[in-house]
């Protein structure tokens, strides 16, 4: 699943540079919607901390020197936070990660949920770079096994 590639660099973006960046890679806002509903879904549904303060966090865009990004959860600033439990029923993944591993995991799943609504070829290319990138990680066996 993963290769040896050159090393991917992360960089947050601001909120008003989403919507122009999101456009040049050719995502309209509505599959954006989609990745961005889909993998604050998957946080929701696979961890019980981020589930009941969710109304609390917020979201950063993170972009990656390979064209792709990565959407990390922010926790509330009244919770001092540096894991999440995660647990995935279907594949009886139940681990602690980071929270930038839980947000690698979750746009993963936000990408894989849009490829199957919609025919976009820029999706299944981010899709890959985004795992080439958790691959790089040093919590990429949990992002491995989260997913798989």
């Amino acid at each position: 699943m993963c290769t040896e590639i050159d090393r991917i660099v992360a960089t947050e973006i601001v909120a008003d540079e989403i919507k122009p960046f999101t456009e040049a890679l050719g995502l309209s806002p509505l599959i954006f919607n989609q990745i961005l509903m889909t993998s604050i879904g998957a946080l929701a549904s696979f961890g019980e901390q981020f589930r009941q303060t969710l109304s609390e966090w917020h979201w950063k865009m993170i972009t990656l020197s390979n064209g792709a990004f990565i959407l990390e959860p922010v926790p509330p600033e009244n919770l001092t936070i540096h894991q999440l439990h995660l647990q995935n029923p279907m594949n009886y993944f139940d681990n602690n990660v980071s929270i930038p591993t839980a947000g690698i995991i979750a746009t993963i799943f936000g990408l894989s949920h849009a490829m199957e609504r919609f025919d976009n070829k820029v999706l299944h290319e981010t899709y890959q770079k985004v795992l080439d990138y958790g691959c790089q990680q040093s919590e990429s066996s949990l992002i491995i096994a989260a997913i798989d």
